[in-house]
């Protein structure tokens, strides 16, 4: 009993900050958590290879009209809707680097990742989880990793 104490305490300690979301059958629930963090964020950056998700534009569109500054970096900006680029806080980036994987970064409070793109029809039927953490250090380390996408984006307006 004491060995399976010293094994779960590896655990947590690895993983306690992090919550999986198994797709396709937390998606609502991934949402949910997702839409929490966003409605009370001041900055929401997203970056992922495309964006169709009706659910997650309307919150992110909400979140921008309360005064979040909102950043999305796409490599294939064909998916997204024009009525995100209207908008004064929402600055959309084109990424000439392929994406693999989807990320989420919500005020350096909570990260979230998923590979592949953010589609709505995806996440309702791929069997991939997708990874949340409030853990600083996780924090950090993904903001730091994800530093040459964001150097060479350029603004899709430009």
């Amino acid at each position: 009993m004491i060995k399976l104490l010293g094994l779960l305490l590896t655990f947590v300690t690895l993983y306690g900050g992090e919550t999986l979301f198994p797709l396709p059958n937390h998606h609502s629930l991934f949402i949910h958590q997702l839409n929490k963090a966003i409605k009370d964020a001041s900055r929401i950056l997203i970056i992922t290879p495309s964006f169709n998700h009706s659910l997650l534009e309307k919150e992110i569109l909400n979140a921008a009209k309360r005064g979040s500054d909102v950043t999305l970096m796409v490599h294939d900006p064909r998916g997204v809707s024009l009525s995100m680029v209207q908008y004064e806080r929402i600055n959309l980036y084109t990424v000439p680097i392929v994406v693999e994987q989807s990320v989420f970064l919500v005020d350096d409070t909570l990260v979230c990742t998923v590979e592949g793109a953010i589609h709505e029809k995806e996440f309702a039927s791929k069997h991939s989880p997708i990874r949340c953490s409030d853990d600083s250090g996780k924090i950090k380390a993904i903001r730091y990793s994800i530093l040459p996408v964001m150097k060479h984006s350029r603004s899709y307006l430009e």
